[in-house]
């Protein structure tokens, strides 16, 4: 657990040096890799997208990488295999995400952009071994992804401009509300993504 912690550090530390040198060419690629590599947290990125270029314009190119990373999960899936997926995404996520199709179908790629915590990355490379169409999963993969990457570009611009007018201690003091709130939809996310993973098992 803990070098597997460290990998995702380092991962981390890797993306946010590419927004923070390239500017928006590298939140672009950052984007796209968060959406092909299974252990980064794309809300991070988001949230130090919207930190640096504001709701607008990180909501739309977080959108936008992050289809064009689906569709990247998408084609390894279809054109490499199984075995191959199974390696990057592990065994225990790829039997989820098999559960998970069965259970919703097409329904199954929108509703995993929505929930917070679901992989959504296993949901992309899952959907390259179902009969979905190329375009129904892009339809379905964009639809689920505004919301997602505006909601967390905010989030991101908020806590910026909270610190630059209010000062550190008093940002934080105010963001205690706000965390209380995301820790909330988080457990519950938590919550309704064990419940599922455990209902089919």
């Amino acid at each position: 657990m803990k070098s597997e912690m460290s990998y995702i550090d380092g991962l981390m530390s890797f993306l946010n040096g590419l927004i923070i040198n390239y500017g928006a060419f590298g939140f672009f690629v950052a984007m796209i890799l968060q959406a092909v590599v299974a252990p980064i947290p794309g809300e991070a990125v988001m949230m130090a997208g919207g930190a640096v270029f504001g709701t607008l314009a990180a909501g739309v190119m977080g959108a936008v990488a992050g289809c064009i990373g689906a569709s990247i999960c998408f084609f390894i899936s279809r054109k490499g295999g199984r075995p191959f997926v199974l390696r990057i995404v592990g065994r225990k996520e790829l039997e989820f995400i098999d559960r998970w199709f069965e259970r919703y179908g097409l329904w199954a790629v929108f509703i995993a952009r929505l929930i917070p915590l679901i992989p959504v990355d296993a949901v992309s490379y899952g959907a390259g071994f179902t009969t979905i169409k190329y375009g129904s999963f892009m339809a379905a993969t964009f639809l689920g992804m505004l919301p997602r990457a505006f909601l967390y570009a905010h989030l991101g611009e908020l806590a910026a401009r909270r610190i630059e007018t209010m000062g550190m201690a008093r940002a934080y003091l105010n963001a205690a509300s706000l965390l209380i709130l995301i820790l909330i939809v988080l457990s519950a996310g938590i919550y309704l993504y064990r419940k599922m993973r455990d209902d089919g098992e």
